[in-house]
């Protein structure tokens, strides 16, 4: 477990500026809807999707863009399916690969964006609503992230993960 760790705080170091960037715009996009629909006062969490979905466009892609470069540069300099994992010392096990990138991956791909969204919504329902939506927005999340993550693991090597990286920006 020690050597999960130290991979993952190496990941949080290496991609720390993408990840402010990431919660930024995660808790921007949300205060500026909770903002934007003051107004109305009760709203239900598929009508505000829909509304959400439908009057921001470029909202949706930059957060799409924003979780396959994030999700891209996490894989990118060397991803569970790297045959040539080391350091200086000793071989990395793969299977601690594989953990330190599940873990920053459930920590910032899921749950961050998971705890936004709680924010959002206790603001406008009850507690108890909230929590009946929570397993909606965990599955939401949960599918999206680890989608990105198989399809730029299956992708291959480098070349095709610096194409995620261009293709998010």
């Amino acid at each position: 477990m020690n050597t999960t760790l130290h991979l993952f705080r190496h990941d949080v170091r290496r991609l720390r500026w993408w990840l402010l960037a990431w919660a930024g715009f995660l808790v921007g996009t949300h205060w500026w809807w909770h903002l934007t629909v003051w107004a109305e006062r009760r709203v239900n969490h598929d009508q505000w999707l829909r509304n959400f979905f439908d009057a921001n466009k470029v909202a949706v892609v930059v957060w799409l863009a924003l979780q396959v470069t994030l999700a891209a540069l996490l894989l990118l300099p060397h991803g569970p399916d790297d045959p040539r994992l080391f350091w200086r010392t000793r071989p990395i096990a793969a299977r601690d690969m594989v953990r330190a990138k599940l873990l920053f991956a459930g920590v910032f791909l899921i749950a961050l964006p998971l705890l936004v969204e709680t924010g959002f919504w206790l603001a406008w329902l009850s507690a108890g609503e909230t929590a009946a939506l929570w397993p909606k927005m965990l599955l939401r999340q949960a599918v999206v992230g680890s989608v990105l993550l198989a399809v730029i693991t299956l992708a291959g090597r480098v070349g095709k993960r610096y194409g995620f990286c261009v293709l998010g920006v």
